[in-house]
């Protein structure tokens, strides 16, 4: 028996492309502001931009099942290494990345894609086969936990090798502060002088 599969509307590919592409896109633009203080941070973030945008123009040539799986990969990959990283130390740094805007933006692009993808990978499984394609969303998700502990169990062990790209000791790094809040304007005596 030959199982039957539907094509996925065009709007979740075109959904998912974009979502990768923009976070690839704001991957390369946050690695000018670390380059200077975690070259191994920027290096992570050029290499991880180049292949979103590269993976989301092959996707958006053509949509095909295997580039769907490496897409939902990658993204779910990268959302669980900064969720990670949020907590435990970041390789290269001495400890956990703090939460920040351009983060959230990226994390928001790549977790719209992974949605795109999994939508899919079910609406293009025939009635007979869509607990199949549940089983292939937690399957990806499972591979994707274990390439998450692989890849920040790499990065962590290679710290000592590549001494050169650890993040300055003497400048730490930090984001712009946020704008402080307003002062409020001094206390005034209501009170009447009169000469």
């Amino acid at each position: 028996m030959v199982a039957a599969y539907r094509v996925a509307p065009r709007w979740m590919s075109t959904v998912a492309s974009a979502g990768m592409l923009l976070a690839g896109a704001l991957h390369l633009a946050v690695a000018v502001e670390h380059w200077s203080h975690a070259p191994a941070h920027a290096l992570f973030f050029i290499g991880t931009g180049l292949v979103q945008i590269v993976w989301s123009l092959a996707f958006w040539r053509s949509a095909s099942p295997p580039l769907q799986k490496v897409g939902f990969l990658l993204a779910a990959v990268l959302l669980l290494l900064w969720a990670l990283t949020r907590v435990a130390p970041v390789p290269f740094e001495p400890g956990p990345e703090e939460v920040d805007a351009a983060g959230l933006a990226t994390k928001a692009c790549e977790a719209v894609c992974a949605a795109a993808l999994v939508l899919m990978l079910v609406a293009s499984a025939g009635p007979q086969t869509s607990g199949r394609s549940w089983r292939t969303v937690l399957g990806l998700t499972f591979v994707s936990l274990l390439l998450t502990g692989l890849t920040y169990g790499v990065a962590r062990a290679a710290e000592p090798f590549l001494p050169g790209l650890k993040a300055e000791e003497a400048a730490p790094h930090e984001h712009p502060p946020a704008e402080p809040a307003s002062q409020a304007p001094p206390a005034t005596d209501d009170r009447q002088h009169v000469p």
